[in-house]
């Protein structure tokens, strides 16, 4: 599932393009057992679509990116409001830690880092806040958007702008 999830919002599986269980069977190395489970979880996370012929990729449409965006700002935001509660001084540091190395890679161009920093910073408030329900809700909105937060932190001004709300 983590692989096909990955590879579908990645791109590396095309929007349109047909799966079978014989041609995934034949490229993860699995039983059809491990790949009909996959794709049944795929199918409840909306990114592909059964049909007669096979599970077409659905992806992530702009709909979908908006539709994540808009449910993690508000609860990121009640997430952001419980970890500044709960935070320790130990916690603060490391998280102020990461925002410094954020910055650092801002400046050397090195989106990789940036990226992981980004991460890094948004699971020490997840951490700090305590709220496992809401922080579950977060994780898979977190990684259909993924490669939308790469491609974004490509831009030099995004990637600045991020660290300032930071």
């Amino acid at each position: 599932f983590d692989r096909l999830e990955r590879d579908i919002i990645s791109g590396a599986y095309k929007k349109g393009e047909v799966l079978t269980e014989l041609r995934l069977v034949e490229e993860l190395g699995v039983s059809r057992t491990p790949i009909r489970e996959a794709l049944r979880r795929l199918g409840q996370e909306h990114l592909i679509r059964e049909t007669p012929k096979g599970s077409v990729v659905l992806g992530i449409t702009r709909r979908d990116l908006e539709d994540i965006l808009m449910m993690r700002v508000r609860i990121e935001g009640l997430v952001a409001y419980y970890a500044a509660q709960n935070r320790t001084d130990e916690q603060l540091s490391e998280m102020l830690h990461t925002l410094e190395l954020q910055e650092y890679y801002v400046a050397k161009g090195d989106t990789a880092h940036v990226v992981e920093m980004d991460v890094r910073f948004h699971d020490l408030i997840y951490i700090m806040a305590d709220h496992q329900m809401l922080t579950d809700a977060l994780q898979p909105m977190l990684r259909k958007i993924m490669k939308f937060r790469r491609e974004s932190m490509d831009i030099l001004s995004r990637a600045e702008r991020s660290v300032r709300e930071h």
